[in-house]
């Protein structure tokens, strides 16, 4: 959990790139590091799914929290922080603090959702291409392009390719990254809910992509 990363780091390491286990790095992040975030705390992508923090699955109360209703909602699967400030807002304890106060929503966002109720108006934007929605990206039923330079992609959400066959752009990069760095690795046994979640998204989603989005928004799956 990246809220603890103030406290565990040593104090005199200026900047931490944190990256979610989720992720195809297609392209070397470091720049990530030196890019100028103009006092802001840390530098993170708007989410793909959850445009606005009052947006569905968003901020639960963003009124009491001060938050404006169109203020974006950001992905941190990807960040880039800035320690000086992060310590000094306190923005690792007051998410925790967020936490244990049941603010977050039953969808299973927790730390995201701390951070975007604490640091709403304390980041800065990155380019989306450096989080990449694997699920989104030029895929029919959600009809966003992919970025021409993708420099990370994000399998977010249940659909992971390391538990079975994906759809999309990014599925054939993944097994290829996978067969260079494990060459060896035996076959995956998938489970069969995992065989099932596989054929839905490489046939099915297209069809039943909006009975998906309304369930999803609901917080049901």
């Amino acid at each position: 959990m990246p809220l603890l990363l103030g406290e565990l780091l040593p104090g005199d390491l200026e900047r931490v790139l944190f990256l979610d286990a989720d992720l195809l790095v297609l392209e070397d992040p470091t720049e990530l590091l030196q890019l100028d975030l103009g006092g802001r705390a840390l530098g993170a992508a708007v989410d793909g799914a959850i445009a606005l923090c009052s947006g569905p699955r968003g901020v639960r109360a963003w009124r009491e929290h001060g938050i404006p209703a169109f203020a974006p909602y950001f992905n941190a699967g990807v960040m880039t922080i800035s320690l000086r400030e992060w310590r000094d807002r306190d923005l690792g304890a007051r998410a925790l603090r967020y936490l244990s106060s049941g603010g977050p929503t039953g969808g299973g966002f927790l730390h995201q959702e701390a951070l975007n109720a604490v640091a709403w108006d304390d980041w800065h934007e990155l380019d989306p291409r450096w989080n990449v929605l694997a699920s989104h990206a030029d895929r029919r039923y959600w009809r966003a392009a992919a970025p021409d330079r993708p420099g990370i992609v994000h399998f977010a959400g249940r659909m992971k390719p390391w538990r079975g066959r994906v759809g999309g752009p990014y599925a054939a990069p993944y097994r290829a990254a996978l067969a260079e760095v494990a060459p060896l690795l035996p076959p995956t046994a998938h489970r069969f809910r995992d065989r099932v979640l596989s054929a839905y998204d490489r046939r099915l989603r297209d069809r039943l992509f909006p009975l998906e989005r309304a369930l999803w928004r609901r917080g049901l799956i």
